[in-house]
């Protein structure tokens, strides 16, 4: 069903650009892309990729889905089963800092929620 569901938010991307919702399209199109890539499908990655260069997100060495390197310790540590305040106290930042870092890591990965996050790397 993943893949699917790739599909449905490529769909969703291509007709919210087409209507001229630039930020909606966005947020389909790296839902999408981010599903494409887990999945290593790299035909539907390519043309999500293409979509998202002409809402005007230029593809940069690492790529504008990939998630940071703070990010990836953020995912991390949210998937050890640390609350915001323990992830900030383990990094040395604030809680607004890791959850600004989880908002970027939601938008990237198409998901809304912790759990959601601990449900696409199941132990």
């Amino acid at each position: 069903m993943p893949l699917l569901h790739g599909q449905v938010l490529h769909t969703a991307g291509r007709l919210e650009r087409s209507l001229g919702h630039r930020r909606e399209a966005i947020d389909h199109l790296q839902g999408a892309h981010a599903i494409f890539h887990r999945l290593r499908a790299a035909p539907y990655e390519s043309r999500c990729a293409d979509d998202l260069a002409s809402c005007g997100l230029t593809s940069s060495s690492s790529g504008p889905m990939r998630l940071s390197e703070r990010e990836q310790d953020v995912v991390a540590l949210v998937e050890r089963g640390l609350t915001n305040k323990e992830v900030a106290a383990e990094l040395f930042v604030t809680a607004k800092t890791v959850e600004y870092h989880l908002g970027n890591v939601y938008a990237k990965l198409g998901i809304a929620s912790r759990r959601e996050l601990r449900r696409l790397n199941p132990r």
